[in-house]
């Protein structure tokens, strides 16, 4: 959505979104390593919460930042979204997901949670998010509200979860 967002709405070049992407995923690759070793040593929820959190709190300021149309203000979002609040959720979500299922169904138990999680989350969020800005006459505040809903949903979500991280 990021891409086609700067494209379409902000009416700036693709590399600018691009570039953004791959700054952030050179400090993503560092956050998710960091995240799972805190995992390790603090359990996989409050890593996992941390993530969320930064989500929430970070969506509308990500957007005010978005729409400056300033590729360096746009690369700091990026970051901060990408690289630091779904990184550090991806550095716990691994274990987080195999350590709920006892051995013999531990593979289709993540696969179900993966699968039916990532449908409001991923894989229908970049649609959502255009038409929330097509609704909303290119507005971005639809679409950091419906993150900060995503990132509500996981932080209670978690609130039912067992922390497994020191359980045989």
């Amino acid at each position: 959505f990021l891409v086609t967002y700067v494209v379409t709405v902000l009416a700036l070049k693709n590399t600018v979104a691009l570039n953004a992407l791959i700054v952030a995923a050179v400090i993503g690759f560092f956050v998710i390593l960091g995240a799972a070793n805190l995992s390790d040593r603090i359990g996989r929820r409050p890593v996992f919460a941390v993530g969320a959190a930064l989500a929430a709190v970070s969506a509308f300021p990500i957007f005010a930042l978005f729409d400056t149309k300033n590729a360096a203000l746009i690369t700091v979002a990026v970051v901060i979204g990408w690289a630091f609040a779904a990184c550090t959720m991806f550095g716990a979500e691994g274990v987080l997901f195999a350590e709920l299922f006892p051995t013999r169904v531990r593979y289709s138990g993540m696969s179900t949670v993966y699968q039916l999680g990532v449908l409001p989350s991923g894989a229908v969020a970049p649609i959502i998010c255009t038409l929330l800005v097509q609704k909303f006459d290119n507005a971005s505040w639809p679409v950091a509200a419906y993150v900060v809903a995503m990132a509500a949903i996981t932080l209670l979500s978690l609130a039912f979860l067992p922390e497994t991280f020191r359980r045989d």
